[in-house]
C-alpha cells in the first residue's frame, strides 16, 4: 500500500490531468517536491486512478502493430497503411503511395535527392507531388 490515501492521489491527478497544472506547479500547491509529485502521478496509474484512452481503436490497433513489428524485426521506421477490403486495386495503391509520400516528406528537405525504384507505386507518387 502507498503512502497516500486514494484521496490524494485522486487530487494531485485532478490537478494534473484536468486542471492542467504543471507538476512544479501542483508541488507549490501542496508543499511537495516535484519528484514527489510525478510519483503520486505514477502510483495513480498504477492503482488505476488514472487510465487513458485514445478514440480511434482501429487506429491504435495499428500503431500497436507498427510499434510490435518496429520491435521485432530492429526497424528504424514501419509505415502501416489501413485500409478497407471494399476499395479497389487503383486505390489501395493510392493510400500506399500517399503515406509514402507523406514519410518522404518527414525525411526529406529542400534540395534533397531521393532515388525510388517501384514502378506502379512512382505513377501514384507523381499524382501528390504535382
Amino acid at each position: 500500500m502507498g503512502k497516500y490515501t486514494e484521496e490524494f492521489l485522486i487530487q494531485v491527478a485532478y490537478l494534473y490531468y484536468i486542471k492542467e497544472k504543471t507538476q512544479n506547479e501542483i508541488s507549490k500547491e501542496l508543499k511537495l517536491n516535484q519528484t514527489t509529485i510525478s510519483r503520486i502521478l505514477q502510483e495513480a496509474k498504477e492503482k488505476g486512478i488514472v487510465k487513458f484512452s485514445i478514440k480511434n481503436d482501429t487506429y491504435t490497433d495499428l500503431l500497436g502493430l507498427q510499434s510490435y513489428i518496429q520491435e521485432k524485426y530492429q526497424l528504424k521506421k514501419v509505415l502501416i497503411v489501413n485500409q478497407k477490403m471494399d476499395v479497389s486495386a487503383d486505390e489501395k495503391l493510392f493510400e500506399i503511395a500517399r503515406k509514402l509520400v507523406q514519410y518522404f516528406y518527414e525525411i526529406t528537405y529542400n534540395g534533397s535527392v531521393v532515388g525510388v525504384d517501384g514502378g506502379g507505386l512512382l505513377e501514384k507518387n507523381n499524382e501528390f507531388r504535382s
